[in-house]
């Protein structure tokens, strides 16, 4: 069987994962912390300092995830059968 493109299967604890992520930034405020984080860890992670760069890539990468489980709202995600 050929899936359409974007279709997603996950477990039942993962959906529900899901929906908090996209109850919790899917709201007003939830969009205000995140564009608050955006502006304060997505600028330039470079640092003459490897171990700083690690650190300011790191909370990057946090909000590049939240991002990541928000996009998924436009895939079609399919709960998995026991």
């Amino acid at each position: 069987m050929v899936l359409p493109k974007g279709t997603k299967y996950v477990s039942k604890e993962c959906m529900a994962f899901l929906n908090d992520y996209w109850d919790t930034f899917g709201s007003e405020k939830g969009q205000r912390v995140l564009n608050d984080m955006k502006i304060k860890y997505c600028d330039s992670c470079f640092h003459g300092n490897p171990y700083r760069m690690a650190f300011l890539n790191g909370q990057r990468q946090v909000v590049l995830e939240i991002e990541e489980v928000l996009e998924m709202r436009n895939y079609d995600i399919q709960v998995e059968e026991d």
